[in-house]
């Protein structure tokens, strides 16, 4: 124990999966409030961590409160590093925008910077019970980009990965479960800044540009507007996980028509794609928001059912 802080141990023939400590037991006070993940497990043989890089381990505080503690810096320029401190400063925070990952502390040992932040669990395992569930997800994540955009942050590596809910919930089966998603308590986040950038706040969204690769362009060699693809990133996965409610909202099928067609040199998209999407969010009756729903999301240009309702079918 470092700081307070108990790190999960891999096993010893692979680095990814990491049981929890076992002298630490799971506290019998579960209500950990933000920005600690709200508790949906029973015991320890559900909390294992899988990370795919050394550079990031699960813990436990002293409280029983889980965190993960990531390697941000070697001594040398960090733009996570800065870009976190930005997010976490007073003013950012007090924007309602800011989804992104909080910080619990920075840590620092002679060259290295960790940053520490609460365990949240995984973005997608869980299915949405209600319509309500999947149109709240879908506005938090359109917030979330126009809130790094307009402060000249573009992410880069948006994936289900590289997001989260703040819950703890077994990963198997996989099912809905009961308050997981409940728009009035769940929060979602931006995290993992890795290949992020941020620009000069004079700079305007249209006339910014970047040349560094990123995977979805391929090795393209032409400059490219650094916010049309990171909303093009963020506009794909939202259809993935949001249009397959599509035959109880049908407008859900022209948002996503017009957004995916994105313009690869106008970077103002994510604010547009938001003041629409919010037009089609405040028409939806409370009768229909209220929906139970089969769906878990949207591939090959189609809805697809829960698949453990098939399994139980």
């Amino acid at each position: 124990m470092r700081n307070g802080y108990t790190l999960y141990s891999p096993f010893k023939n692979t680095m990814w999966q990491t049981p929890p400590p076992v002298t630490h037991s799971i506290p019998n006070d579960k209500a950990h409030s933000y920005p600690y993940a709200r508790w949906f497990i029973k015991d320890n043989s559900e909390l294992f961590f899988e990370g795919y890089t050394p550079f990031v381990r699960a813990a436990r505080d002293t409280k029983g409160r889980e965190v993960v503690i990531k390697l941000i810096s070697d001594g040398r320029a960090s733009p996570e590093l800065e870009i976190l401190k930005f997010l976490n400063t007073e003013k950012a925070r007090e924007d309602p925008r800011n989804h992104t990952i909080p910080v619990i502390e920075f840590l620092t040992l002679e060259t290295l910077t960790f940053v520490v932040m609460p365990r949240w669990g995984d973005l997608c395992l869980a299915g949405f019970a209600t319509v309500h569930e999947v149109l709240h997800f879908a506005k938090i994540f359109l917030e979330a980009f126009v809130f790094l955009h307009e402060n000249r942050i573009a992410h880069l590596d948006f994936l289900e990965q590289n997001a989260a809910i703040d819950a703890l919930y077994p990963s198997r089966p996989r099912r809905d479960i009961e308050g997981l998603r409940d728009p009035s308590s769940a929060r979602y986040c931006v995290m993992d800044f890795d290949y992020s950038s941020r620009y000069s706040a004079d700079m305007s969204l249209d006339d910014v540009r970047e040349t560094k690769p990123v995977d979805r362009l391929g090795n393209s060699p032409e400059p490219y507007n650094p916010f049309a693809v990171d909303f093009y990133a963020c506009a794909s996965r939202l259809q993935r996980w949001t249009r397959h409610i599509e035959n109880v909202v049908p407008e859900l099928g022209s948002f996503f028509e017009k957004v995916m067609q994105v313009d690869l040199k106008r970077g103002t998209q994510a604010s547009e794609a938001l003041q629409s999407f919010m037009e089609l969010y405040n028409k939806v009756p409370e009768s229909v928001l209220s929906q139970k729903i089969d769906t878990f999301l949207w591939a090959k240009g189609a809805a697809r059912r829960k698949p453990w309702l098939q399994d139980s079918a």
